[in-house]
């Protein structure tokens, strides 16, 4: 009888290895993505060259490779049966990168943006030295591998395109190649926003390259519109003036709905011409106690309406990009407060319907009607709405339930798949200056905020430094935010009833980190009972901001593989 153990330490080693050459042609890409001085031509084959490592990087998060021994491909039949063919096809690919010193060779533009040799035959020996350590099933595999890149032949084929001159065929080639493997082994799931996490270019803030993403991007509507998005915010940040037009007339605003004084928000009837549309309108209060020093009235009142302007032209253009889940923006009317020093801005968008509600009044009414599948339905488009946010270069900055809206049909319907992120006159382009106006800074708001960027947020002016300067507002932030929504959403109820819950603990003294380990403390038990271990560990790890990596990049892909998968995952198996 074959050894049970013995057999299983074997195929935890060709798992193993298997990671490994992944990984290494993951790492082969990544040497390709250091370049920052391209060539126009160049920079579009890069950013060609970029898309394909996107999708192989994401056909892995998919079947999630990252997970190891864990990865759902090793229950798979077509893993079990034909792994050998996925291993192929991953060494051909990696073959692909070996080429690509001769690519750097023929093409200087190329080798003087990367600086860094690629030697993948050299990278596969390593590995193979290094795996399976003093085992016969070492020495196997290596000869397998060896025998299967002769077999492909892949330098030869490169070889024959690059001595024509034809690049289009090395990416044809690699394309092919990438489309095989994603056909055969098609994950159980095919996230597009993997792909775009995925894609290191776009985490850049080069306008050039980003253009160059886009341009490259021609059948990812998606990556296309986060670029052009990001684009946009960076040019705005830069102080370029857009000329897109977002003034609207008062006088066409009639308004049908009383003031939320909390909210800011009323809804109306808006008129351009002959066409009428049912808004709601998002009001900034722009008065005197608002001035920053150095300012005057006129001048703080000035940059903050170019300011709200800049922030309705992002809104108009975000509203393209279905997974933002951000409303049509029409524009922006100004209105003379009652004083001189004062002035109201209305953003309009446009309602899908004539009710809505939001997601903190769900939490606090009758529940009978919600199902299980409906709660994670909220939490899946969410997290999603957010990492695509951060992914364009944007910081929310007021997550939170009653800024969350759901728009109900006659019969009071809604679908809650379909929520829209409200309140984003509070939001920062990532890295910007300061220029914050003045936000909602009351026990309720700060229960969503982490305890080190409580009340009214701010980025540091340039003579703000040291440790007397408020702590800038950044990424894991607003992961922060989603974890005390996670909370909400799998406890059923609003982080004001679990904060009435804690204050009446004995010796319980209410501090935003006091908080924070009472609910790490007390609720996460019970949330892992009703929405299970994978949901819980999501929302702890957006509580403790324990993220692996300190970079952008590094955050948003591991807010997607332990936040945003998992749980997308969770309730639809």
């Amino acid at each position: 009888m074959t050894d049970p153990s013995g057999t299983a330490g074997t195929a935890l080693g060709a798992t193993s290895l298997f990671l490994q050459i992944f990984q290494g042609c993951v790492d082969g890409f990544s040497v390709w993505q250091k370049g920052e001085t391209l060539a126009s031509d160049a920079l579009i084959f890069k950013a060609r060259l970029e898309m394909q490592a996107a999708r192989f990087k994401a056909w892995g998060l998919d079947w999630g490779f990252d997970r190891g021994p864990d990865a759902a491909c090793w229950k798979d039949d077509r893993f079990i049966e034909n792994g050998d063919l996925a291993v192929k096809y991953v060494v051909i690919i990696y073959g692909f990168l070996d080429s690509l010193g001769e690519l750097s060779q023929e093409f200087p533009a190329l080798a003087s943006a990367e600086n860094v040799p690629v030697s993948a035959a050299t990278s596969l020996g390593a590995m193979l030295r290094m795996a399976f350590k003093d085992s016969q099933e070492r020495e196997e595999w290596a000869k397998k591998l060896e025998a299967m890149r002769d077999e492909a032949k892949v330098s030869e084929k490169l070889r024959w395109a690059l001595k024509e001159g034809e690049i289009t065929k090395t990416l044809e080639l690699l394309e092919s190649m990438i489309d095989d493997l994603c056909k055969f082994f098609k994950p159980p799931e095919n996230d597009p926003v993997a792909m775009q996490v995925a894609n290191s270019l776009l985490s850049s803030i080069n306008i050039s390259k980003l253009n160059a993403v886009a341009a490259g991007a021609p059948d990812d509507s998606m990556l296309q519109s986060l670029a052009l998005l990001k684009v946009m915010v960076l040019q705005l940040q830069l102080g370029a003036l857009n000329a897109e037009k977002v003034d609207e007339k008062d006088r066409s605003l009639r308004e049908t709905g009383p003031l939320d004084e909390r909210t800011r928000r009323s809804t109306g009837v808006f008129r351009k011409g002959t066409n009428s549309t049912d808004v709601l309108v998002e009001w900034k209060l722009i008065d005197g106690s608002h001035i920053p020093p150095g300012h005057t009235a006129a001048t703080y009142r000035a940059m903050a309406g170019n300011r709200i302007k800049n922030l309705a032209r992002l809104l108009k253009w975000s509203s393209r990009l279905e997974d933002l889940r951000t409303l049509d923006c029409i524009g922006v009317i100004t209105r003379d407060g009652p004083s001189d020093d004062e002035v109201r801005y209305g953003i309009l968008f446009s309602m899908p319907r004539k009710k809505y509600t939001t997601l903190k009044t769900i939490l606090e009414g009758s529940q009978d009607n919600i199902y299980l599948d409906d709660w994670f339905k909220v939490a899946k488009s969410v997290t999603r709405a957010v990492l695509c946010l951060h992914l364009a270069g944007w910081l929310h900055k007021g997550l939170r339930s009653e800024n969350i809206l759901y728009f109900q049909d006659d019969a009071g319907n809604l679908s809650y798949e379909e929520p829209y992120l409200a309140s984003f006159e509070y939001s920062r382009e990532i890295s910007a200056p300061g220029q914050t106006e003045g936000v909602t800074d009351d026990l309720e708001a700060n229960l969503y905020r982490h305890e080190a960027v409580q009340g009214v947020p701010e980025e540091p002016s340039e003579d703000e430094q040291g440790p007397t300067g408020k702590t800038p507002f950044a990424i894991k932030h607003d992961i922060y935010s989603i974890g005390i929504l996670l909370l909400e959403l799998g406890l059923q109820k609003p982080i004001i009833q679990l904060y009435e819950e804690a204050t009446q603990t004995e010796e319980y003294e209410h501090s935003a980190a006091a908080f924070r380990e009472w609910i790490l403390r007390k609720s996460m038990p019970k949330l892992g009972q009703s929405r299970g271990k994978e949901y819980m560990n999501a929302t702890e790890l957006c509580l403790n901001s324990e993220f692996e990596g300190t970079s952008t990049d590094d955050l948003q892909q591991a807010f997607y593989k332990s936040v945003v998968r998992p749980i997308s995952c969770s309730w639809g198996r």
